[in-house]
């Protein structure tokens, strides 16, 4: 395993502490274990080689091994399916902690891996969540992820574009939508724009035009008690603040991440 730690380090130019990370993950032990590893099945040599070299080409760890986390779940990815992110867990702390009432009547607009709503659905038990995505690749990812943690009956997955075909009154609207600006999405970093789904990325010319449909829709399908719930650019609160003062929604917030970015928008038809 030192061999494996080495060329990590050396190919990917990473320190030894990531290095072991990256091994374990590709190995699928933890840090303490790698050193116990012997690879001497000439199989599982050359799925490494392959798996270094498909990581020094700047694809991410998650599409290599095919999993990822998020909270407390362990959770498969495809390639071409929105890796979840860090930030994201933290609207999931957000709506456990602003909804009073548990939320019965759950729709997630763009579900990917599903990670959202699975979150929710075990956080409050007795909700039912609609999830949408408009890519089939997604929606099979999602379905492979709800299956593991035996939420078919709770989670539906439908395929659609933000609300088309999507009926009925919520409690909860919650998403994390494409936001990045035209501008800014041939900026990304090369792991992200050569390797994640545009669709997922695009969020039109300044980066609202999808949050600004799921706002003005959802605010319709919310109830009188409902909710909606977003992750946003920290750059864009004032384009969405005017947003929401020309189209008279007056309670909101917006609150920041764990670096003190304003990265999130609750709405919700009481005050809050």
């Amino acid at each position: 395993m030192k061999q494996l730690v080495h060329r990590i380090c050396k190919d990917l130019l990473t320190t030894k502490n990531e290095a072991e990370v990256i091994a374990a993950r590709l190995l699928n032990c933890s840090k303490h274990e790698l050193y116990f590893h012997t690879v001497r099945d000439s199989h599982l040599q050359h799925k490494l080689k392959s798996q270094l070299a498909q990581l020094k080409n700047g694809k991410p760890i998650e599409y290599v091994t095919r999993t990822t986390s998020f909270l407390d779940l362990d959770l498969n990815i495809l390639p071409g399916v929105f890796i979840p992110r860090l930030e994201t867990e933290f609207l999931i702390e957000i709506v456990k902690n602003k909804m009073v009432d548990a939320p019965r009547k759950i729709l997630e607009i763009g579900t990917g891996t599903g990670a959202i709503s699975i979150a929710l659905a075990r956080i409050f038990a007795e909700c039912m969540i609609i999830a949408n995505d408009i890519s089939e690749r997604a929606l099979q990812c999602a379905h492979i992820n709800i299956k593991k943690y035996e939420l078919e009956k709770r989670i539906m997955l439908c395929r659609a574009d933000r609300f088309s075909g999507i009926k009925g009154s919520y409690d909860l609207i919650i998403s994390n939508p494409p936001y990045i600006s035209q501008e800014r999405l041939n900026r990304l970093p090369k792991s992200v724009r050569d390797f994640e789904p545009i669709i997922a990325l695009d969020g039109g010319f300044n980066g609202i035009e999808i949050i600004a449909a799921i706002i003005l829709n959802g605010y319709e399908m919310i109830n009188e008690q409902g909710n909606i719930a977003l992750e946003i650019d920290d750059h864009q609160v004032g384009l969405i603040r005017d947003l929401l003062i020309l189209n008279k929604i007056n309670n909101y917030i917006f609150l920041k991440d764990l670096f003190g970015r304003f990265r999130y928008l609750y709405i919700s038809k009481k005050i809050i």
